[in-house]
């Protein structure tokens, strides 16, 4: 550098005869700036800003920098066969590098105020970056089977398949992670068990309850939750008789059993029972007697249904009957008998069942029984009406024949006598 001395001072030159004078020349290494879009190479001219017309060059041994650098995370979601499951995340930062050269030794050096202070290294535009958490994705269906990871060491929640956020440098590498997802197995639902059952029971017309409930059958629908199917999808349960209740008849010996399934598992059968009748006693105009006997009939030990047959007639004091000692029992024992008096003599015997009573009609007294010659009752027999219309009107006719033999009985017995008085 002409005209400084040691000092940086300049001197004057003095131009005079045996003056000796010292000038110092002081020469500076150039630097050149490298960047990303000029980052330099081994012989390439860069322009000299004190003599443009001599630029300057890059020192042979100059090794060339990165000044870019590119960081990628990839994160793929795939399914065991290797298909995608989930939308891929691609992260990536670029890191830019800026530094200065020696045009003398080819080395990067540290500038500061246009003099070189010392080895210099390249400045990136960040010393680190952060890459972000993953969302969480859809695990309803899936489980996550497997994590494959490259270059990173981000935790991974196997519970979601979120990926950590993780910090990297321009010295960091790619990276990858690769979560593959299977498909979850449905989870084996609980064994179902129904028990069922048919329960009877027994109430009359009113539906007051006779006598306890019974649970005459029972069932169990099972259906294991491995297999989800029932062992039955439908069962009969058993027939429920009918039972024998005192002073009380059933519709029917046997009810069927009903169906059940395993969405209606139980059932009910109602058995209605009917009160049985009573033989009443009544005089030959059809009225009750007053505080004679009136017995009800008797159930059938072998049948809930029934009532006994042939039961036997009350005995009345003071009254007589001609109907037989062995009544009959209607076939029909819930419904009402009755027939008409065909004469004094004669008894008939009316069986009322529920809701009424049986009605044994045409009682006669003892002292007024009609008798023939051989003092014996006009009438022995005198058939039990039946249930119907057209029966009633037999036995009246059945009546009127008898009244008309008894007033031929009668005045054979009176001419009998007139005779006697003669």
């Amino acid at each position: 550098s002409n005209g400084f001395d040691a000092n940086g001072t300049k001197p004057s030159f003095d131009n005079v005869k045996g003056n000796t004078q010292n000038f110092y020349v002081t020469f500076k290494h150039g630097t050149v700036p490298v960047t990303p879009d000029n980052p330099g190479t081994p012989g390439q001219e860069v322009p000299n800003p004190n003599d443009p017309n001599n630029p300057h060059t890059i020192p042979d041994n100059f090794i060339p920098q990165t000044l870019t650098k590119t960081v990628i995370r990839d994160v793929t979601y795939v399914y065991e066969d290797g298909s995608q499951a989930e939308a891929a995340v691609h992260q990536i930062f670029t890191f830019n590098g800026n530094g200065v050269v020696d045009l003398v030794t080819g080395q990067l050096v540290t500038l500061e105020n246009g003099k070189i202070t010392g080895a210099g290294k390249i400045t990136w535009n960040a010393d680190n970056h952060d890459f972000e958490a993953t969302k969480a994705i859809d695990t309803t269906q899936y489980n996550i089977v497997k994590v494959s990871e490259n270059n990173t060491s981000a935790n991974v929640d196997m519970s979601n398949g979120v990926v950590a956020s993780e910090t990297i440098t321009p010295n960091s590498q790619n990276s990858s992670v690769v979560i593959t997802l299977a498909k979850k197995e449905a989870p084996t639902p609980d064994d179902i068990t129904v028990v069922g059952k048919q329960v009877v029971h027994y109430v009359d017309e009113q539906g007051n309850k006779l006598r306890d409930d019974n649970t005459n059958d029972t069932f169990v629908f099972t259906k294991p939750g491995k297999t989800g199917q029932w062992n039955e999808t439908s069962h009969k349960y058993a027939n429920a008789n009918a039972v024998v209740i005192d002073g009380y008849v059933s519709d029917q010996k046997t009810y069927e059993g009903k169906t059940a399934t395993p969405e209606d598992a139980n059932k009910e059968i109602t058995i209605v029972y009917h009160k049985i009748g009573k033989i009443i006693p009544v005089d030959p105009s059809g009225t009750p007697i007053p505080d004679a006997p009136a017995p009800g009939y008797h159930n059938d030990p072998n049948d809930p249904s029934k009532v006994t047959p042939n039961e036997p007639t009350p005995n009345v004091p003071g009254w007589t009957t001609d109907v037989p000692k062995e009544t009959s029992i209607p076939t029909q024992p819930t419904e009402n008998e009755s027939t008409p008096n065909v004469e004094k003599v004669s008894v008939t015997t009316h069986i009322t069942t529920l809701p009424q009573a049986v009605t044994t009609n045409s009682v006669y007294p003892k002292r007024s029984a009609v008798r023939n010659k051989k003092n014996i009752p006009a009438s022995k027999k005198v058939a039990l009406p039946q249930t119907g219309k057209k029966n009633n009107f037999n036995l009246t006719l059945a009546g009127t024949a008898l009244l008309g033999l008894a007033s031929v009985f009668s005045l054979v017995g009176l001419g009998d006598k007139r005779k006697k008085n003669k």
